[in-house]
Formats: structure tokens, C-alpha cells, sequence
């Protein structure tokens, strides 16, 4: 546990901390608040930030002797995000042992640093141990995040083809892994293969009545999911809702948040597919891809939804035992 003000530092000097750690920090201080609040106020008072509830899904029916197998022959336990508990590890795999892991890449912009360090050397123990010590078959798929607003403007200052930069900088983060000893992914995915699977995707969100086209773009409705009955949003980390600064990062720094919100039925609705409108005269147009909404790119939200069940939906049915 990290207490700032406990660091030592050397006078004048100041404490840099990388995007991802300071938004670590920021959710560790909201969850104090929360708890603090839960202690002094009642469980109620915070009602506004507590987690929906959540029972254990039933077994499978070939799973059914695992669930007193498992806690006397492999009693591990693995913290659920969505009840921020520990609870019995239980896989999919009806032979109990094969685990379908999908985890978050890079966003393949800049080279790496420690906080990319920090993050896959500490998965790749928690693999390891469920590869070496409890002997399960896992199957490890992660994404390289190779279409953002953030290579885009990068490969902009720098003159080169978007592709070009997110290559370059793939490949040093994969480098800088196996100098880490970091085990390689089973199956690694880019966002750049899978953009027609992302319009089918999106289009079924359409047809589902969770998501709507507007001025081009497409938007999930975070309202008409709210609306439906067992839903909850944000469900992993509801004293997170409607935070504009988080909201304004997943859409991306070229996006101008002023002017999608007029195009938006509610604030807290996000991109899943983003228009890429004309370039002005003598400039490069941004980089798009054919939909049926006109030309543009897949946004943040919807990339490893969409990755996930490309990779893994054939062994899982498109489910999975882990998300990190």
C-alpha cells in the first residue's frame, strides 16, 4: 500500500506518476471515501457507489462434481471484481483444467515503461502459478490496441503512416517482455484485424436496443441499459459513474467532447464506432474504415469486447474465466 506522503524525496524534487498510476490512486482514495462513508453513515448512505449484487452462476452440468472437487484438490480463490471478495476459482472447462484468459494489451503509441513492467510481470506470476503450481492448461489471449486517437496524433508530430509508429512500438513492447521473461500470450490480436468484426458487433448492439447511430457515430445508451431489468451500469465500478475526466479520456484525445455531446442522447453514453469526417484542404485525413453509419473507426469501449469473442469464442462459447 502506497502512502504519498510517506515517500521520501529529495528537496525540489518532484514525483512524476504515469496516467495509469494516478488514476489507481484517484480510485483507491474514492473507495476510502466510500468505506469511510459505509462505517460512519450505515451501508445504506452510500448506496449511490454500492456494487449491484451477485450469487455464484450455476454450474454447468458437466461441471457439477467440481464444485466439491475443486475447493479440496486446488483450493485457491481469486479476488471477483464484482463483489471485491475472494471466491473459489471454479473454470469453464468441464475437464477443469483449461482457463480462458483474456488480457488488456498496450496502447502501442510510445515506447514502454515501468508501469507496462509493473503490470505484466505481476500477471505473468498469477500465470505461472496457475500453470506450474496448480497445473491448469491456460490459454492467454491479450490485444495490441493499434488503432487510438493517441497513434494517430503521435504519427501526425512524427510524419510517419499511423501503422509504421503502432509496429515499431508493438515490437519494442514485446522485446522489452522477453527481456522481463515475461511468457508470451497464447494468442495475440490487434485491433487493426478484427474492424469488420467490430461493425458487426456494433450493429448488433444496434439491433439490441443498447445502442443508437447519431450524426454518423454510434453511441452505447447507458440509459436504455440501465433500463433493462438484472443490468447495472457501471457494474465493476459504480462510484465511477459519470466521471467526465475518465469519460473524455475513453473517447480519445482527438475527439472534441464539447461537440459529441450534442450529438448524444445522455452524457454518460460513449463511442463504439467514431466518424471520421472530411480532412480540411491540405491535410491528411484521419485514418477510417468503411460502416454502414459512413466512414470512421472503431472507438475505445468496444475493442476487446469484440477481440475477446474473436480469439476465444470458439473454445469458450464466447465466455471466459478471467479479464485482466
Amino acid at each position: 500500500r502506497l502512502r504519498v506522503g510517506a515517500l521520501p524525496l529529495a528537496p525540489r524534487r518532484r514525483l512524476r506518476l504515469g496516467v495509469g498510476l494516478r488514476h489507481r490512486l484517484r480510485l483507491r482514495l474514492l473507495r476510502v471515501r466510500v468505506n469511510m462513508a459505509e462505517k460512519q453513515n450505515g451501508a445504506g448512505a452510500a448506496c449511490s457507489v454500492c456494487l449491484p449484487p451477485w450469487r455464484m452462476p450455476p454450474p454447468l452440468p458437466a461441471q457439477r462434481g467440481l464444485l466439491d472437487f475443486f475447493p479440496a484438490t486446488k483450493p485457491l480463490k481469486i479476488r471477483n471484481s464484482l463483489t471485491r471478495t475472494k471466491v473459489p476459482f471454479v473454470p469453464m472447462d468441464p475437464n477443469g483444467r483449461r482457463v480462458l484468459w483474456y488480457q488488456c494489451g498496450p496502447t502501442v503509441y510510445d515506447k514502454s515503461h515501468m508501469g507496462h513492467a509493473s503490470t505484466y510481470v505481476r500477471f505473468d506470476a498469477l500465470r505461472r502459478i496457475l500453470e506450474d503450481y496448480f497445473d491448469y492448461e491456460v490459454v492467454l489471449c491479450m490485444n495490441i490496441t493499434d488503432i487510438d486517437d493517441k497513434i494517430i496524433k503521435r504519427s501526425k508530430e512524427a510524419g510517419v503512416e499511423f501503422r509504421e509508429l503502432a509496429a515499431e512500438h508493438e515490437q519494442g513492447f514485446l522485446d522489452d517482455m522477453r527481456r522481463l521473461n515475461v511468457r508470451e500470450p497464447t494468442v495475440l490480436t490487434r485491433v487493426s484485424e478484427c474492424v469488420p468484426e467490430i461493425v458487426e458487433y456494433v450493429q448488433k448492439i444496434i439491433e439490441n436496443g443498447l445502442a443508437y447511430e447519431s450524426n454518423g457515430s454510434v453511441y452505447f445508451d447507458t440509459q436504455a441499459f440501465r433500463a433493462r431489468s438484472g443490468h447495472a451500469y457501471p457494474k465493476m465500478q459504480p462510484e465511477m459513474a459519470d466521471n467526465s475526466e475518465l469519460l473524455a479520456e475513453g473517447e480519445g484525445v482527438l475527439t472534441d467532447v464539447s461537440k459529441g455531446a450534442q450529438d448524444k442522447r445522455s452524457a454518460s453514453d460513449f463511442a463504439l464506432w467514431k466518424k471520421v469526417p472530411e480532412a480540411p484542404e491540405g491535410e491528411v485525413r484521419d485514418p477510417s474504415w468503411p460502416s454502414p453509419w459512413g466512414d470512421g473507426r472503431p472507438g475505445w469501449h468496444i475493442e476487446c469486447s469484440v477481440m475477446s469473442s474473436c480469439a476465444l469464442g470458439a473454445l469458450g462459447d464466447g465466455r471466459i474465466d478471467i479479464h485482466s
